[in-house]
């Protein structure tokens, strides 16, 4: 069977290739699950579209902030540490999500994004240490295919657990399955502290010369800005613009859900 599931994702002869795809899979389940619920939540206790646009200007800078730091803080704590952190803070946030106070909320928010960017680096650097660069073009497809699947489902069930079984328990889901990616990556020695030979900074930005003259890797980034930006857009305010249009909560998550849908084709990238 795995032999055959080898075959259709094209990782044959791919050391733990499901094992990470896997690990990829859950942690981006964790984040798609409250996906959907953050943003009319957000609409709910701040009252208009405006002043949640405000609260997520406010969060992209701390979160650019902490994605810049976060090498830094690899370099001279480790993995082991950034790892633990990110995953506290993912929890932390899945407490203050639900307390009803706006500040709290704007702490939820960083904490959510910021845990989540460490833990997705430190799972990034592990996956690149175990599966061979010349098997990553075949591997990719299967790690989008497994992250596709959290973003699939994640924003719909969200909603739909939030609406039924009260709002609390997306946001206990998410700490639950991060604790145990988490801990699944240290308990198997996946994220370990390692230093890379002949790397002499720790901060991006003495890189950014050097980027610059570089056309292609240049317009691969604008590219990749552009995207990252349509998608974050598209995940707040869908979900606004349905139930402010009188449509239910539901239909918001299943909006967000069926627009992620395609990234299930990722299979056929690597044929």
């Amino acid at each position: 069977m795995s032999f055959s599931l080898a075959r259709f994702f094209n990782v044959e002869g791919i050391p733990h290739a499901f094992t990470f795809a896997n690990l990829q899979g859950l942690l981006n389940f964790a984040l798609a699950l409250p996906l959907s619920v953050i943003p009319l939540l957000a609409l709910d206790l701040l009252g208009d579209a405006q002043q949640v646009s405000a609260l997520y200007l406010v969060v992209s800078i701390f979160a650019l902030a902490g994605a810049l730091a976060l090498p830094m803080l690899v370099n001279r704590l480790g993995r082991i540490a950034v790892t633990l952190g990110g995953t506290v803070m993912v929890v932390v946030a899945a407490l203050l999500f639900t307390t009803g106070s706006i500040p709290a909320f704007y702490v939820a928010t960083i904490f959510y994004t910021v845990g989540f960017f460490a833990m997705e680096l430190t799972l990034n650097v592990a996956t690149m240490d175990n599966i061979a660069r010349q098997s990553f073009v075949r591997f990719e497809a299967l790690r989008m295919c497994s992250k596709g699947l959290g973003f699939t489902v994640g924003p719909w069930l969200g909603v739909v657990i939030a609406v039924n079984f009260g709002l609390i328990w997306p946001f206990v889901i998410m700490a639950v399955l991060t604790v145990f990616v988490c801990g699944l990556l240290l308990m198997r020695c996946l994220v370990v502290n390692r230093r890379v030979a002949g790397v002499g900074h720790d901060n991006p930005l003495h890189f950014i010369p050097r980027f610059v003259r570089q056309p292609r890797i240049l317009l691969a980034y604008v590219l990749a800005i552009f995207r990252s930006a349509w998608w974050n857009i598209f995940f707040v305010f869908a979900p606004i613009y349905c139930v402010e249009s009188g449509y239910t909560d539901e239909d918001a998550g299943l909006v967000v859900s069926l627009g992620a849908a395609a990234t299930m084709l990722a299979p056929l990238w690597g044929r």
